[in-house]
C-alpha cells in the first residue's frame, strides 16, 4: 500500500501473512534469536492509527513500533495473542487505548520517547491483568499518575520510570499494593523528590534511584528482600547510618555523592559487591566501614582519592577482585600490600598508580606480583 495518509489499519484474517508494506514503512514478521516472532513497524509510516486485527499474524509474540511519526492513537489490543509491546520514538502519539476488554496475553509494555503522550490507559489493573513489566521513559507530558490510571495489576514484577522530567507525584498507596514487585527503577525524574516512609513494597529485590533529593534511609529500612541497590545523586543518602540498610543487601552501587560517609555498611554481612563512583570529597578509604563479606570492590572516578588505607582493607579476607578506575591522585599501594585473598586487580586510567605498579619495574610491583591476574591500562576512553 502506498500514499494512504489517512489510513487507519484494520486488517482481515491472514494467518500466513509474513510481510506487509505500508508506504515507506515495513511490517515484517521476523524470527528473533530467542525463538519469538516479532512484528516491526519501522520509520517513515504515515499510519495515524491502528485498530484490532482479527486473525492476522497469529504467531506474533512481540510488537515494535519504531519512529512512526504520524501515529496519533494506538489500540494496544489490535493483536490477540502477543506478549510484548514496545513503542519507541512515535513523536505524535497522544493516546493508548484498550477497546475490546482484557488483554490477557500482554506481559511487557515499553513506551519510550513519545513527547505528546499524556497518560496511560485507565483501569490497567483489569484490562492488563497479566502485565509483569512496565517501562516508561522520555514522556515529558506525563506529570502524574492519577489513582484511576496507576491501578496496576498485582502481577507487576518490574517497573521503570526513566526521564519523566515533569513527573511530580506517584500514588504510593497503590505501589504498596504491588506485592509481586521485584524490580523498581526511578531515574531522572527531578520533580519527583519525595518518597514517603515505608511507601515502597517490601517485596522489592532490585532498586535503582537517581536524583531523588529528599529520599532518606527511612524509606529503605523496611525493604527486607532488597538484594541490589543503586544510588545516583541522592543528597540525603550521603551519610549512611548504622543499620540504615537491610542486611539482605548483596550488591550496592553508590554514584555521584558529593560527601560520602559509609561507616553504616559494616553490618551488611551479605554484601558481596560494592561500587563507589564519583564522590569528590573522598580522600581515603576509611579505616573501618567496609564489610568483611566483600568479594568485589570497584572504586571509580574518585578525583581526590589519595590513599587506599590498608587498615580499611586488611580485614577483607573474602575479597577476590579489586578494580580501580580514574583516580588521578592515587600514587601507590599501601605499604602493607593488599589482601592475600585477591585474585584479580585492574587499574584503568590512573597514571601515577599505573607507573608505580608497572610490571617488574614499578616500585609497587612487589606488593601486587603475587596476584594471579593483573591488568593495567591507560585508555583515552573507558
Amino acid at each position: 500500500m502506498y500514499a494512504c495518509p489517512k489510513l487507519v489499519g484494520s486488517f482481515p484474517a491472514a494467518p500466513k501473512l509474513t510481510q506487509f508494506n505500508l508506504n515507506n514503512s515495513l511490517y515484517t514478521q521476523e524470527l528473533y534469536p530467542s525463538g519469538e516472532w516479532c512484528l516491526v513497524v519501522s520509520e517513515g509510516s504515515l499510519l495515524k492509527g491502528i485498530k484490532r486485527a482479527s486473525g492476522v499474524f497469529s504467531s506474533i509474540t512481540k510488537v515494535e513500533f519504531r519512529g512512526c511519526g504520524s501515529l496519533k492513537s494506538c489500540q494496544l489490543d489490535f493483536l490477540p495473542h502477543f506478549s510484548k509491546f514496545i513503542i519507541r520514538d512515535c513523536l505524535e502519539l497522544e493516546s493508548l487505548r484498550i477497546r475490546e476488554g482484557p488483554l490477557l496475553s500482554l506481559h511487557q509494555l515499553v513506551v519510550i520517547g513519545c513527547p505528546n503522550l499524556k497518560s496511560l490507559p485507565e483501569n490497567m489493573h483489569s484490562l492488563l491483568p497479566s502485565l509483569e513489566k512496565l517501562v516508561l521513559g522520555l514522556l515529558p507530558q506525563v506529570d502524574s499518575f492519577p489513582e484511576e490510571t496507576l491501578l496496576l495489576p498485582s502481577t507487576i514484577t518490574s517497573l521503570e520510570f526513566n526521564c519523566l522530567r515533569n513527573l511530580k507525584s506517584l500514588d504510593y498507596k497503590e505501589l504498596q499494593q504491588l506485592t509481586s514487585l521485584r524490580n523498581l527503577k526511578i531515574c531522572q525524574c527531578p520533580k519527583l523528590e519525595f518518597i514517603p516512609e515505608k511507601s515502597l513494597p517490601s517485596s522489592i529485590e532490585h532498586l535503582e534511584i537517581m536524583d531523588l533529593k529528599d529520599l532518606d534511609y527511612k524509606g529503605l529500612q523496611h525493604l527486607t528482600s532488597l538484594r541490589q541497590l543503586k544510588i545516583w545523586s541522592c543528597s540525603k543518602l550521603e551519610n549512611i547510618p548504622e543499620e540504615s540498610l537491610p542486611s539482605s543487601l548483596e550488591h550496592l552501587e553508590i554514584w555521584n555523592m558529593k560527601d560520602l560517609n559509609y561507616k553504616g555498611l559494616q553490618h551488611l554481612t551479605s554484601l558481596r559487591r560494592l561500587k563507589i563512583c564519583g564522590c569528590p570529597k573522598l580522600v581515603s578509604l576509611p579505616e573501618e566501614g567496609l564489610p568483611s563479606s566483600l568479594r568485589y570492590l570497584e572504586i571509580r572516578n574518585l578525583e581526590n582519592l589519595e590513599s587506599l588505607n590498608y587498615k580499611g582493607l586488611q580485614h577483607l579476607n573474602s575479597l577476590r577482585r579489586l578494580h580501580i578506575w580514574m583516580c588521578p591522585k592515587l600514587k601507590s599501594m599501601p605499604e602493607e600490600g593488599l589482601p592475600s585473598s585477591l585474585e584479580y586487580l585492574k587499574i584503568i586510567r590512573c597514571p601515577s598508580l599505573a607507573k608505580s605498579c608497572e610490571r617488574k619495574t614499578g616500585k609497587d610491583w612487589p606488593k601486587i606480583s603475587h596476584i594471579p591476574g593483573v591488568t593495567i591500562k591507560m585508555l583515552s576512553k573507558a
